[in-house]
């Protein structure tokens, strides 16, 4: 399913730009500027203050699923923590299936910045590093 979804990510790319106009530029690994440790990888940045998200199911139904209800909310975190580590003010979600009739192959939500909710993820992900910090001191002390 992995791969599937790694095969078709250039061609999510180039359906969303034609259907969009917009340009994804591919980037790398971004550090967050202020946290030490927490970073992320996008799909794509777009413009100042845009991003992209592409996500390709093995499983058609899970496609359709998407187009009937929007973007997952197990996706959110992913989405909005992009938006946190890089200061996008938004992200859009796609979801796309080559399997499907050109009318639904490519689905597009865009996520506008949530700072309540990268506030909440903020905190969290503090938490998690401080935990796995301590593990790791406790660890290497023996």
């Amino acid at each position: 399913a992995m791969e599937w979804g790694t095969e078709q990510e250039a061609h999510s790319r180039m359906a969303y730009e034609a259907q969009t106009g917009n340009m994804v530029e591919e980037v790398g690994f971004h550090k967050h500027p202020t946290v030490p440790m927490v970073g992320g990888s996008p799909d794509g940045l777009i413009g100042d203050d845009g991003g992209w998200e592409s996500k390709s199911p093995f499983n058609s139904a899970v496609h359709l699923k998407t187009i009937l209800n929007g973007m997952p909310e197990e996706h959110m975190a992913q989405v909005q923590g992009c938006m946190w580590i890089t200061g996008r003010q938004w992200w859009d979600f796609t979801s796309y299936d080559p399997r499907m009739p050109a009318e639904l192959r490519l689905y597009v939500q865009r996520i506008e910045r949530n700072d309540e909710y990268i506030l909440g993820l903020e905190a969290e992900v503090i938490k998690f590093s401080a935990e796995a910090n301590e593990i790791v001191k406790r660890l290497t002390d023996k």
